[in-house]
């Protein structure tokens, strides 16, 4: 709880350094930080977890990776159905979802005066995060009695 409010106020602060400075300013040092953060991901480094692994090149670990989820697939039929099924569960869900909300904004848009407009679409996300505060606990709930 405590990183979250950290978190929380830190992103407040930050918004609030955005809005003073200007967005030009802040996508410029969004800019910086995030060359800066890759600067750093890059220069990570794999902790080898055997004497073999240490001596082959990236590429040949990657190819073994490779190899060796590929004869998981091939072993393990029922995993595999599993995961294309989840996954074409879920792209689908994603598209229909976005077919939705896209008409659904659209709808909105044409029953909203433009002079209220922001307003009234913030209160529409208003209304989705406080419907999501109620159902996701309650879903996990639920799901977790399964």
């Amino acid at each position: 709880m405590m990183i979250y409010r950290v978190g929380n106020a830190s992103a407040m602060l930050c918004a609030g350094l955005a809005l003073f400075i200007g967005y030009r300013k802040a996508y410029c040092v969004d800019m910086v930080l995030g060359t800066l953060c890759l600067y750093f991901s890059f220069q990570l480094k794999e902790v080898p977890a055997n004497e073999e692994s240490s001596k082959q090149r990236i590429g040949q670990q990657i190819w073994e990776c490779i190899k060796e989820s590929i004869l998981f697939l091939i072993k393990n039929g029922r995993a595999t159905r599993l995961m294309f099924w989840n996954a074409s569960i879920g792209a689908v869900a994603t598209l229909y979802l976005f077919f939705l909300q896209v008409r659904s904004d659209i709808l909105l848009n044409t029953m909203i005066p433009s002079e209220q407009r922001a307003t009234l679409v913030s209160v529409s996300s208003f209304c989705f995060s406080i419907i999501m505060i109620v159902l996701s606990p309650l879903a996990g709930w639920i799901f977790s009695l399964l």
